[in-house]
């Protein structure tokens, strides 16, 4: 998830992944969020597979990513309600949805910084 100023972020959502009857096998984590001018709403969302305890980027954890846009002028309320049906079908039933209905960085981070699944890392924009 990249943080920039005037980047409005609706919601993070996140979902513990799950072998029926049997230990986690991963995580997802997804956004719903709108730059500044734009009519469409832009949603992104990864799957994590564990491989291993490390919770930095030298995990060996296997990741791969989605992501898509609405028509201009769609509703935020039909963006949430897809995006609970792909982390509620994707996830083991349960997830975690947080509001953060803020453009402000520092704002998102406070966030998603309170949720016990949230292992924030910090880097600088890549020009």
């Amino acid at each position: 998830m990249e943080l920039i100023p005037g980047r409005f972020i609706s919601r993070v959502f996140w979902a513990e992944l799950h072998i029926l009857g049997g230990p986690d096998v991963g995580n997802m984590l997804g956004w719903i969020y709108r730059d500044q001018g734009e009519e469409t709403w832009r949603f992104e969302y990864r799957f994590r597979y564990y491989h291993d305890d490390d919770l930095t980027d030298k995990s060996k954890d296997r990741k791969s990513f989605y992501s898509g846009s609405t028509k201009p002028g769609q509703p935020i309320a039909d963006v949430l309600t897809l995006f609970r049906v792909i982390f509620e079908a994707g996830g083991s039933g349960a997830y975690d949805e947080v509001m953060i209905d803020s453009d402000d960085p520092a704002v998102v981070l406070a966030r998603v910084r309170e949720q016990p699944w949230a292992h924030v890392t910090e880097r600088e924009s890549k020009p």
